[in-house]
Protein backbone atom coordinates (compact mmCIF):
# COMPACT_ATOMS: atom_id res chain seq x y z
CA UNK A 1 0.00 0.00 0.00
CA UNK A 2 0.97 3.60 -0.70
CA UNK A 3 -0.03 7.21 0.20
CA UNK A 4 1.03 10.34 -0.76
CA UNK A 5 -0.33 13.88 -0.02
CA UNK A 6 -0.50 16.29 -2.53
CA UNK A 7 0.83 18.39 -1.46
CA UNK A 8 3.89 16.80 -0.25
CA UNK A 9 6.80 14.96 -2.44
CA UNK A 10 7.33 12.21 0.25
CA UNK A 11 5.25 8.92 -0.55
CA UNK A 12 4.88 6.61 2.40
CA UNK A 13 5.05 3.02 1.04
CA UNK A 14 4.74 -0.30 3.30
CA UNK A 15 3.59 -3.99 2.41
CA UNK A 16 0.78 -5.68 4.51
CA UNK A 17 0.68 -9.19 4.73
CA UNK A 18 -2.61 -10.68 5.86
CA UNK A 19 -1.67 -14.51 5.50
CA UNK A 20 -4.39 -16.04 7.96
CA UNK A 21 -7.41 -14.49 6.20
CA UNK A 22 -8.96 -15.49 2.90
CA UNK A 23 -8.91 -13.02 0.53
CA UNK A 24 -12.61 -12.85 0.25
CA UNK A 25 -12.72 -11.12 3.65
CA UNK A 26 -10.91 -8.89 3.21
CA UNK A 27 -12.29 -5.39 1.44
CA UNK A 28 -11.21 -2.16 0.06
CA UNK A 29 -13.73 0.83 0.09
CA UNK A 30 -11.44 3.22 -1.13
CA UNK A 31 -11.36 5.93 1.52
CA UNK A 32 -7.69 5.76 2.20
CA UNK A 33 -7.30 8.81 -0.32
CA UNK A 34 -4.46 7.77 -2.58
CA UNK A 35 -3.52 10.40 -4.94
CA UNK A 36 -1.29 9.08 -7.78
CA UNK A 37 -0.52 12.15 -10.38
CA UNK A 38 0.94 11.61 -13.89
CA UNK A 39 4.26 11.52 -14.10
CA UNK A 40 6.38 14.36 -15.91
CA UNK A 41 10.07 14.49 -17.20
CA UNK A 42 10.64 16.07 -13.93
CA UNK A 43 8.69 14.08 -11.38
CA UNK A 44 8.20 10.66 -10.60
CA UNK A 45 4.53 9.96 -10.70
CA UNK A 46 1.85 7.46 -12.96
CA UNK A 47 2.94 6.44 -16.48
CA UNK A 48 1.29 4.82 -19.07
CA UNK A 49 3.02 2.13 -20.99
CA UNK A 50 2.73 3.29 -24.72
CA UNK A 51 1.39 0.57 -27.45
CA UNK A 52 3.87 0.02 -30.22
CA UNK A 53 1.35 1.68 -32.17
CA UNK A 54 1.90 4.90 -30.37
CA UNK A 55 5.49 4.14 -30.30
CA UNK A 56 5.43 4.01 -34.32
CA UNK A 57 2.99 6.67 -34.57
CA UNK A 58 5.43 8.77 -32.72
CA UNK A 59 2.97 11.75 -31.75
CA UNK A 60 1.97 10.96 -28.14
CA UNK A 61 3.71 13.08 -25.63
CA UNK A 62 2.23 11.23 -22.17
CA UNK A 63 3.30 8.04 -22.30
CA UNK A 64 6.24 5.67 -21.24
CA UNK A 65 8.14 3.71 -24.20
CA UNK A 66 10.03 0.57 -23.38
CA UNK A 67 13.56 -0.46 -24.77
CA UNK A 68 12.06 -3.02 -27.29
CA UNK A 69 9.03 -0.92 -28.37
CA UNK A 70 11.99 1.72 -28.93
CA UNK A 71 14.53 -0.80 -30.38
CA UNK A 72 11.34 -1.71 -32.71
CA UNK A 73 11.33 1.36 -34.39
CA UNK A 74 14.86 2.24 -34.76
CA UNK A 75 16.40 -0.20 -36.40
CA UNK A 76 18.33 0.05 -39.55
CA UNK A 77 15.83 -1.15 -41.51
CA UNK A 78 12.65 -0.01 -39.43
CA UNK A 79 13.98 3.83 -40.01
CA UNK A 80 14.76 2.84 -43.85
CA UNK A 81 11.06 1.88 -44.27
CA UNK A 82 10.07 5.02 -42.27
CA UNK A 83 11.65 7.08 -44.72
CA UNK A 84 10.22 5.34 -47.82
CA UNK A 85 6.62 5.59 -46.26
CA UNK A 86 7.20 9.03 -44.81
CA UNK A 87 8.97 10.75 -47.61
CA UNK A 88 9.06 8.18 -50.65
CA UNK A 89 11.11 9.22 -53.68
CA UNK A 90 12.26 12.76 -54.26
CA UNK A 91 12.11 14.07 -50.58
CA UNK A 92 15.66 15.02 -50.78
CA UNK A 93 16.49 12.06 -48.23
CA UNK A 94 18.63 9.18 -49.49
CA UNK A 95 18.55 5.94 -47.64
CA UNK A 96 21.62 4.76 -49.23
CA UNK A 97 23.91 8.32 -48.47
CA UNK A 98 22.36 7.09 -44.63
CA UNK A 99 23.69 3.90 -44.53
CA UNK A 100 27.21 5.48 -45.82
CA UNK A 101 27.11 4.32 -49.50
CA UNK A 102 27.98 6.57 -52.23
CA UNK A 103 24.46 8.72 -53.25
CA UNK A 104 25.14 8.23 -57.26
CA UNK A 105 24.01 5.27 -59.17
CA UNK A 106 23.64 7.24 -62.69
CA UNK A 107 23.99 5.72 -65.73
CA UNK A 108 23.92 5.91 -69.24
CA UNK A 109 22.61 3.30 -71.59
CA UNK A 110 24.32 4.49 -74.34
CA UNK A 111 26.36 3.35 -77.27
CA UNK A 112 29.38 5.23 -75.26
CA UNK A 113 27.66 5.19 -71.69
CA UNK A 114 28.19 4.09 -67.97
CA UNK A 115 26.76 2.89 -64.58
CA UNK A 116 28.12 4.21 -61.15
CA UNK A 117 28.05 1.25 -58.81
CA UNK A 118 27.25 1.29 -54.87
CA UNK A 119 30.44 0.36 -53.96
CA UNK A 120 32.01 3.53 -55.99
CA UNK A 121 33.16 2.01 -58.66
CA UNK A 122 32.01 2.75 -62.18
CA UNK A 123 31.89 0.97 -65.47
CA UNK A 124 32.48 2.94 -68.90
CA UNK A 125 31.44 1.35 -72.21
CA UNK A 126 32.15 2.44 -75.95
CA UNK A 127 33.15 2.61 -79.24
CA UNK A 128 35.70 4.33 -80.63
CA UNK A 129 38.70 4.42 -82.60
CA UNK A 130 42.46 3.10 -82.61
CA UNK A 131 45.53 3.52 -84.85
CA UNK A 132 48.40 0.98 -85.50
CA UNK A 133 50.81 0.57 -82.79
CA UNK A 134 53.95 2.17 -83.77
CA UNK A 135 55.48 2.81 -80.08
CA UNK A 136 54.51 1.83 -76.76
CA UNK A 137 52.90 5.20 -76.48
CA UNK A 138 51.49 6.20 -79.65
CA UNK A 139 47.17 5.58 -79.89
CA UNK A 140 44.46 6.97 -81.00
CA UNK A 141 42.93 8.80 -77.46
CA UNK A 142 39.26 7.93 -76.66
CA UNK A 143 37.34 10.13 -74.40
CA UNK A 144 35.63 8.22 -71.75
CA UNK A 145 31.91 9.31 -71.36
CA UNK A 146 32.86 10.58 -67.76
CA UNK A 147 36.19 11.15 -65.97
CA UNK A 148 36.63 8.90 -62.98
CA UNK A 149 36.79 11.08 -60.15
CA UNK A 150 40.11 9.35 -58.86
CA UNK A 151 41.80 6.58 -61.61
CA UNK A 152 41.22 4.11 -64.01
CA UNK A 153 41.92 0.48 -62.66
CA UNK A 154 41.21 -1.61 -65.81
CA UNK A 155 41.02 -1.41 -69.83
CA UNK A 156 40.06 -3.87 -72.62
CA UNK A 157 39.35 -3.25 -76.20
CA UNK A 158 38.55 -4.97 -79.24
CA UNK A 159 37.84 -4.77 -83.04
CA UNK A 160 34.19 -5.20 -83.71
CA UNK A 161 32.69 -5.69 -86.81
CA UNK A 162 29.67 -5.68 -85.73
CA UNK A 163 27.26 -6.14 -82.60
CA UNK A 164 23.39 -6.79 -81.83
CA UNK A 165 21.99 -7.97 -78.79
CA UNK A 166 22.49 -11.54 -79.68
CA UNK A 167 25.76 -11.86 -81.47
CA UNK A 168 29.58 -9.73 -81.76
CA UNK A 169 31.34 -10.05 -84.49
CA UNK A 170 35.07 -9.46 -83.97
CA UNK A 171 37.67 -8.46 -86.58
CA UNK A 172 41.72 -8.84 -86.92
CA UNK A 173 43.99 -6.33 -86.32
CA UNK A 174 45.33 -4.60 -89.30
CA UNK A 175 47.48 -1.53 -90.27
CA UNK A 176 46.13 2.10 -90.30
CA UNK A 177 43.60 3.74 -87.56
CA UNK A 178 40.21 1.59 -87.36
CA UNK A 179 36.67 2.78 -86.23
CA UNK A 180 34.84 -0.57 -85.04
CA UNK A 181 37.12 -1.10 -81.52
CA UNK A 182 34.64 -1.44 -78.49
CA UNK A 183 36.14 -1.02 -75.22
CA UNK A 184 35.23 -1.22 -71.67
CA UNK A 185 36.84 0.11 -68.76
CA UNK A 186 36.71 0.41 -65.15
CA UNK A 187 38.26 3.02 -62.32
CA UNK A 188 35.96 4.91 -59.56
Amino acid sequence: MAYKSAGVDLLLAFDLVLSALPASSVTMDGSAGFSLPPATDSKRGLIRIATQAEVTAGTATDIAVNPAQLEAVTSDSALMNSILTRDGNGSGLDADLLRGLPADFTSSKAVNGYQKLPSGLIIQWGAGTAAQRETMSSGYPNTLPIAFPNQGFFAIASYCGGLNTTTVWFESAYSGAHTGIRYIVIGY
